[in-house]
């Protein structure tokens, strides 16, 4: 049984856990940039999904053999799910969600909020839909929660609390919506945050692979306190 493990960029974290990912006979590779995620990126043809970034196809024929995927594997995906494309958003130096708006912040009500988190998961949404169609067997890793040192607080401005209430509120509708499908998802949420959401320090990468600063993804050892609900996902799926 082969077991591909792909994503976005957040994929980095597992690029050195080759061995431990190796006893369950999976491997990790990056599938491209997560910004074909929000608009429908896959359709269903001849019963396999067809991805349609051509870096997305390049690269999973460039591991599998094959441009297309089938049930005849398995599969982790390391994507999104956590409203990152939202919360870095310019809206929020002005705007909040409701429960933390304050005084000085325009109240976004919890349902204009799952809306617009909806709306961000739709292409992600679609492209599990169109697995399932297809029996793929396959399961979600929760990328890292948002850190502290991030552009978007540090650079922009917007506010830790407004950032950290998107987060939750989107990692609880994706959560709900991968239940509802019977999608196992492996995350380290609980082991890997601090008490007001954000990823400890230690678990956030310094460079890229390419040497360029890192202040949004998390290491090698956020990968490693994935492994063992990567196992458990696989022996599941097997």
């Amino acid at each position: 049984m082969s077991v591909h493990i792909t994503g976005n960029s957040h994929v980095v974290c597992l690029r050195h856990a080759g061995d431990a990912l190796a006893e369950v006979g999976a491997a990790a590779f990056p599938l491209g940039n997560g910004k074909f995620e929000s608009e429908r990126f896959s359709r269903v043809e001849s019963g396999r999904v067809v991805l349609d970034p051509e870096q997305y196809r390049t690269n999973v024929e460039r591991r599998t053999g094959a441009p297309t995927i089938g049930a005849d594997a398995v599969w982790g995906f390391l994507q999104i799910g956590h409203g990152a494309r939202v919360w870095r958003d310019a809206t929020w130096l002005t705007h909040a969600p409701a429960a933390v708006a304050g005084a000085d912040l325009q109240p976004v009500s919890a349902q204009v909020l799952t809306a617009i988190i909806e709306r961000d998961q739709a292409g992600l949404r679609a492209f599990y839909e169109d697995l399932l169609a297809c029996g793929v067997r396959f399961f979600a890793i929760a990328a890292p929660a948002p850190r502290r040192d991030h552009p978007a607080l540090v650079t922009r401005g917007i506010r830790p609390e407004v950032v950290a209430e998107i987060d939750r509120a989107a990692r609880r509708i994706w959560r709900s919506w991968l239940a509802e499908r019977g999608v196992p998802l492996v995350e380290a949420y609980d082991a890997s945050t601090d008490a007001e959401g954000f990823l400890h320090a230690h678990l956030g990468a310094t460079s890229t692979p390419g040497g360029e600063p890192d202040r949004s993804h998390a290491n090698d050892e956020y990968g490693r306190l994935l492994l063992p609900g990567i196992a458990e996902a696989v022996r599941s799926l097997g």
